[in-house]
């Protein structure tokens, strides 16, 4: 298992992927679009022909947003990989905080950003479609 930087070819799998896990929140025309905008990247996990994790992050300046994390089965280490991949690679590009939003209901990972070391620094209430709270997570590098 190995997680690489996306490549243009690798968005169709990615929106699939996030739609099928986030419905209506990045099919393939807003990840396109998001994917265009600058300080964008994807990180990607592949397994025999089968995209089984990624993300879409954007940095600006020396702040990061991960802005959708999506992994096809749970319990395998490919949310730990990634994790461990944004680190490195944001790291090597100087940013000194990552944060990342989650629903309240998802305690799988909850559970797998506070393993990675990320820290609840906020709230937004209602954030979600189905009502539910965003609770906001920061990891600082520095």
């Amino acid at each position: 298992m190995k997680v690489e930087s996306a490549r243009p070819e690798d968005l169709e799998p990615l929106a699939e992927l996030f739609e099928l896990l986030h419905p209506g929140a990045f099919d393939l025309e807003i990840l396109r679009q998001q994917w265009a905008l600058p300080g964008t990247s994807a990180l990607v996990v592949w397994l025999e022909g089968r995209l089984m994790a990624g993300l879409l992050l954007r940095q600006v300046l020396d702040e990061a947003e991960v802005l959708v994390v999506g992994c096809r089965v749970s319990r395998r280490g490919y949310g730990t990989r990634l994790l461990e991949a944004l680190r490195a690679e944001c790291m090597a590009q100087g940013v000194a905080r990552i944060f990342l939003e989650v629903a309240e209901d998802n305690h799988p990972a909850i559970a797998l950003y506070s393993k990675a070391g990320f820290g609840r620094v906020g709230r937004r209430r209602g954030y979600y479609r189905s009502g539910a709270d965003a609770l906001l997570y920061a990891l600082s590098l520095r």
